[in-house]
């Protein structure tokens, strides 16, 4: 059986190198909004001119990049939490741009989770990431192709969501819902939010390095925007002091500009959920941020 395989090897390797170039190049490249182009991206891209948005679901679908200016992207990513965003800021301020960096700044504290394997299969020679990837993580995923296994599919459902814009609209990596709950679904999440008790906790270590990693940066403007929430969700936060000593020590950065909307009156309508913008609510809302957002980039980059 060897014998008769061993003279096809060649090109079941080429066969494998066209796969893997063909997804991580033409489907992943081209499915702007999903996580894993994103990580290629804030790696890869050089435009001088570009402004960066970086968080996770919240900034994916309430930033809308073509309505904020011409340079925008959107490197939201839905399930992942502030190591990822901070691993994504440390690259681009090593980048040789004086753009401003965009990120969008929550309220349920500074946070890791693990954030499985659909974004980083295409990365996993960087350590970093292999600590994103958690114990999913195995030797086999140096493979290239082989690596892949089992998520094919996933990336190529995920290129033609994007294509066709089958829940949502596309823009430069956002994500615009378009999905409605139901009446009494959203008043039954407002009522579970609403009895629910959230402690605002920072991990030390996250804390540290992003204060660190803030207080080292110079000559880019750095603006954390806090986007709407439902009511119900602020209700539930025991600890709003822990919130706002954040902000405060934030702000206090040369570099640093706080824009905080969480308290934003929006009609329910608005919301896909107590913590997201629907599209008509993020249409809204950049309204109102964009005009914010001028009037910081018109300022000399260091506060006085």
């Amino acid at each position: 059986m060897r014998q008769y395989l061993i003279p096809y090897l060649p090109i079941l390797s080429v066969g494998l190198i066209a796969i893997h170039f063909f997804f991580k190049n033409i489907i992943i490249a081209q499915t702007q909004s999903r996580g894993a182009a994103k990580v290629n991206r804030i790696k890869t891209n050089t435009d001088p001119n570009e402004i960066p948005i970086l968080r996770s679901s919240r900034a994916e679908g309430s930033f809308i990049p073509d309505s904020l200016g011409p340079h925008f992207f959107n490197y939201g990513m839905a399930g992942v939490q502030d190591d990822v965003w901070l691993y994504f800021l440390k690259i681009e301020l090593a980048k040789y741009r004086n753009t401003p960096i965009v990120i969008n700044l929550d309220a349920d504290g500074l946070q890791r989770i693990q954030s499985g394997l659909e974004y980083w299969l295409f990365d996993t020679q960087d350590s970093t990431v292999r600590t994103f990837i958690g114990k999913e993580w195995k030797p086999i995923h140096h493979l290239p192709v082989v690596r892949n296994f089992g998520y094919f599919e996933i990336h190529i459902a995920n290129y033609l969501n994007e294509k066709f814009e089958l829940t949502g609209n596309r823009n430069k990596g956002a994500i615009l819902e378009l999905k409605k709950l139901s009446r009494q679904a959203f008043d039954d999440a407002v009522q579970k939010r609403l009895e629910s008790k959230l402690i605002v906790i920072h991990d030390p270590k996250i804390y540290v390095d992003l204060l660190t990693t803030l207080s080292n940066t110079k000559g880019r403007k750095l603006i954390m925007v806090i986007p709407p929430y439902h009511y119900s969700y602020l209700h539930s936060i025991q600890n709003q002091e822990e919130i706002q000593c954040l902000q405060t020590t934030l702000d206090s950065l040369p570099n640093v500009h706080i824009l905080d909307y969480a308290q934003m009156k929006l009609d329910d309508s608005l919301f896909y959920n107590t913590t997201h913008l629907n599209k008509k609510g993020a249409i809204l809302f950049n309204r109102y941020l964009k005009g914010h957002l001028d009037s910081i980039l018109s300022l000399k980059t260091e506060k006085f």
